[in-house]
């Protein structure tokens, strides 16, 4: 048990808290803001319906839950009413808003499906195929 901090530390290590010295920007703008281009924010979430916002009058769907520091982005900002998504699942539309491809186009039609998930799903159909054995007296 000792060894799994010390194996965690090897595969993820973590830097040590310290001070970061950040550049200082210019004083003045460099050019005009209108002739600048755009300041652009891409915030993606899975799962996300359209109405679990409180932008769109939802906020999880029927009001219990508000989103005002999102709304007010979107206020302040574009808001878009339609939105696509280039794959079903969340790894190759991913890999499609990365690319500005359909992931089909370059091999990455499924999510990475790890090879102990094939053995994961063998083990559940074998216990799924066992009848469970009542003992009658």
């Amino acid at each position: 048990m000792f060894g799994i901090p010390i194996l965690f530390n090897i595969m993820d290590p973590i830097a040590e808290e310290g001070m970061v010295s950040w550049s200082e920007g210019p004083n003045e703008a460099s050019s005009d803001p209108s002739k600048r281009p755009p300041n652009i924010i891409l915030i993606l979430a899975d799962d996300m319906g359209f109405n679990d916002l409180s932008l769109y009058n939802g906020g999880a769907g029927d009001g219990s839950l508000m989103t005002p520091n999102i709304d007010s982005l979107g206020l302040e900002g574009v808001v878009f009413d339609n939105g696509y998504a280039a794959n079903a699942v969340c790894a190759p539309s991913r890999a499609s808003i990365m690319t500005g491809r359909y992931s089909t186009r370059f091999g990455f039609e499924f999510t990475p499906f790890p090879k102990i998930g094939t053995t994961i799903f063998q083990w559940m159909q074998d216990t799924a195929k066992e009848e469970p054995k009542l003992k009658t007296s």
